[in-house]
């Protein structure tokens, strides 16, 4: 992801905003593999699963379900998926109990942390400037300025740089 240019970086993030950090416990996300492994095994159409997981749509409207009580109908955007940029917005209908809706969240409180610091960012004190983070997470200062044997790592922030999940280097 940190080798990748700025535009691609930016696509791939907007892509995967519905992540969480990658911090879904393993047993969870094993029980929903095992699950869908076995509707698989039981149900030979897709359409007769009862659990589904519906990724890289954009949820156009929610409303309550004509067919079912109790449920609602979701309209999805499936022109929003990765492999579709740029076509025209193809909407599907999908009658379910249940929405899990998972969201990503932005994490800047180095930027805060670092206020006393600010004097040390490459290039000057500018007001709207940012930290940069290198390749391994630590935090870019000034050449010269901190010792090779000193510096500051962050991790869970550098969503820009480095990806949603922000751990792998």
């Amino acid at each position: 992801m940190y080798s990748r240019p700025a535009a691609a970086r930016a696509a791939a993030i907007a892509q995967d905003r519905s992540t969480n950090y990658g911090v879904v416990r393993l047993e969870l996300i094993e029980r929903l593999y095992e699950t869908l492994y076995m509707q698989r095994l039981k149900h030979r159409s897709e359409e007769a699963w009862p659990h589904q997981i519906v990724t890289n749509c954009k949820v156009v409207r929610a409303e309550d379900s004509p067919l079912k009580d109790r449920s609602v109908r979701l309209v999805l955007d499936k022109g929003n998926c990765a492999h579709d940029w740029g076509q025209a917005m193809s909407t599907e209908e999908l009658d379910v109990d249940a929405v899990v809706v998972a969201v990503g969240y932005l994490r800047d409180a180095h930027e805060q942390l670092l206020t006393n610091c600010r004097s040390l960012l490459p290039g000057g004190e500018t007001p709207s400037k940012k930290w940069s983070v290198a390749r391994n997470y630590r935090v870019q200062f000034e050449k010269n300025t901190v010792g090779q044997d000193a510096g500051i790592w962050l991790q869970g922030c550098n969503e820009s740089t480095h990806g949603v999940s922000s751990l792998a280097t």
